[in-house]
């Protein structure tokens, strides 16, 4: 379940713009129009806004994208393709969940933190150990030999 998940997080614009066909629309603007018109639109829906991003359109994401942040709350918003309006999208729980369920399974934070981290660790000492006992195939590898045996 950790290997599939993480595997799909890969994926993850992708999934939350199947999940959420609103956010398949294409812009007709250039990016510096683009650009002016996400950060004018910042500023008339954000106003008191102490720090904020505009993310451009891209292969993947095709809508401008906003996010705000007021003191210690997070806004965040798309824009349509052609008016920099703000288009309101159901939050998706594609992409976010696989994220939490890959390094967490999506459980309270201390099971399944644990649940994920000593299989890690195995994995990770089954690593070194495999290292440490073939150490000799790997200087090997490493080396080249130009009068070795052919075996080496």
């Amino acid at each position: 379940m950790i290997f599939i998940s993480g595997s799909l997080t890969v994926f993850g614009p992708e999934i939350d713009a199947w999940m959420r066909p609103a956010l398949r629309a294409r812009t007709t603007l250039t990016p510096r129009e683009n650009a002016a018109a996400a950060q004018e639109t910042l500023h008339r829906i954000a106003p008191d806004a102490t720090s904020g991003w505009v993310i451009l359109p891209s292969e993947k994401t095709p809508l401008a994208r906003l996010i705000w942040w007021q003191g210690r709350l997070r806004g965040t918003t798309y824009l349509f393709p052609d008016n920099s309006a703000p288009l309101n999208v159901q939050p998706g729980a594609g992409a976010a969940f696989l994220k939490a369920l890959h390094w967490r399974f999506d459980a309270p934070p201390r099971p399944g933190r644990w649940a994920v981290a000593l299989p890690t660790l195995g994995l990770l000492l089954a690593l070194v150990v495999g290292v440490w006992i073939h150490r000799r195939l790997f200087a090997d590898f490493f080396t080249w030999q130009r009068r070795a045996a052919p075996s080496r």
